[in-house]
């Protein structure tokens, strides 16, 4: 290996040099700035900052995660596909990708709407992720509230007693309740009607 030296009055910077390669083994790397607070620091000072990643036509450009030797997650185009993606190294596509439309897809590198969604299940969780709000389970086409378990089409399973609510003049009415064994149907006002068939 040989060493670049190139400086002026003030500053020098070493390089180490390794065939057309150049590199620093140590410090931090600025561009733009005399102070790097990282390995690659880069400042536009009055400008926004930017980094161009340029590939050939048909080539990807990526950006690539490693941890202690291994690689993690990449980051980039997908030429071949005109895809933008993040993807885990064990997966030959991308988890997440945006198309040239605007359209994000996860699960799938065809979205097909705004969002797209392609997997086995649906789960929204509340804020403390102690408790599950809603699951949905694509083999069984079951829906659960309250539940990630639903044994049935629906079902809805609340420690405080299952309430049905409609609301359709910002006045909340419980029209179906449950209270023990017991399922009561009501109404605020008029009748309640029932019909079969």
């Amino acid at each position: 290996n040989n060493t670049l030296v190139k400086g002026d009055n003030a500053t020098l910077a070493l390089w180490d040099v390794s065939g057309s390669d150049i590199f620093r083994s140590s410090g931090n790397v600025g561009v733009g700035t005399a102070s790097p607070e990282t390995e690659l620091h880069v400042d536009g000072g009055v400008n926004a900052a930017e980094i161009t990643i340029n590939s050939p036509t048909n080539k990807d450009s990526t950006l690539q995660f490693f941890e202690n030797g291994g690689l993690t997650f990449k980051i980039g185009n997908d030429a071949s596909e005109n895809l933008f993606g993040i993807s885990r190294a064990s997966f030959a596509g991308s988890d997440f990708v945006i198309d040239s439309t605007g359209n994000v897809g996860i699960g799938t590198t065809a979205p097909q709407n705004t969002l797209h969604v392609n997997g086995t299940g649906f789960l929204v969780t509340n804020t403390t992720g102690t408790a599950n709000v809603f699951v949905f389970n694509a083999t069984t086409g079951r829906v659960g509230i309250g539940t990630t378990a639903p044994n049935k089409a629906l079902e809805i399973a609340s420690s405080g007693g299952g309430n049905i609510t409609f609301d359709p003049s910002a006045t909340p009415y419980p029209v179906m309740n449950t209270t023990g064994s017991n399922l009561t149907i009501s109404s605020a006002s008029g009748s309640v009607i029932i019909r079969l068939g």
